[in-house]
């Protein structure tokens, strides 16, 4: 979703923003009017609107993954990662499970976690994999699969919302004050923690309005980051 206009697919059509990129060209930017009545053009290249894309999303091969998530968190945003395929899907996920110098959290399990013991202990769960990743310096992996469990709601009915969010917040002071509730103490969060959400769930399933609607992970706190193949 665009956090200025509030389109929440990829694709603009004819809608009023100014945040888009081209798809063919890359680089430029182009202004909508209110009042148009054809399909815009591309100023650089002339592709017309269906191949403008939101900037808020971005893609990349599964061999360049890892380097491009740690750009999106170095630049503010916590990446999560779809595939626009099943295959690429399911080896996204693979290589997320075996990744060097992560801490990966199984997310899928929560749901039967929370049904037969309630929400704290998912949000213990998570407590607990996001404090063994700062201690490490670990990318804490939060490996969703094929589900979409409500980690939000687990931290926030835990009374766990404050460390949630700060776990969220990719610029977030790497100091164990930032994270109240979690087992850390002074030197305990090592610069190089960082957090990515890696989903099966297709490209265009997430795009698809509604779909995080409800909030299971905080969205405008997120860059979707595509992998192609």
């Amino acid at each position: 979703m665009c956090g200025f206009c509030s389109v929440v697919t990829a694709i603009h059509r004819l809608k009023p923003c100014e945040h888009i990129i081209c798809r063919s060209c890359k680089h430029t930017v182009i202004k909508f009017s209110e009042g148009r009545d054809q399909d815009p053009e591309c100023l650089q290249c002339g592709a017309s609107v269906i191949s403008f894309e939101h900037s808020g999303a971005s893609r990349c091969e599964l061999k360049d993954v890892a380097e491009q998530a740690e750009k999106v968190y170095a630049e503010g945003k916590i990446p999560l990662l779809c595939a626009t395929n099943d295959v690429t899907a399911g080896s996204l996920s693979t290589f997320w499970s075996y990744a060097t110098a992560t801490t990966t959290l199984e997310c899928k399990a929560l749901l039967e976690l929370s049904m037969n013991e309630g929400k704290p202990a998912c949000w213990d769960r998570m407590k607990a994999a996001a404090a063994g990743a700062m201690k490490a310096g670990n990318t804490l992996v939060l490996l969703t699969r094929d589900a979409c469990p409500d980690l939000q709601g687990y931290a926030k009915e835990s009374g766990g919302e404050d460390a949630f969010t700060a776990i969220f917040t990719a610029d977030v002071a790497k100091e164990y004050t930032s994270f109240p509730g979690l087992d850390l103490d002074i030197g305990d969060v090592r610069d190089e923690f960082k957090v990515c959400v890696v989903s099966e769930f297709l490209e265009e399933d997430i795009l698809d309005s509604g779909f995080y609607e409800w909030g299971p992970i905080p969205m405008d706190k997120c860059h979707l980051l595509v992998v192609t193949d």
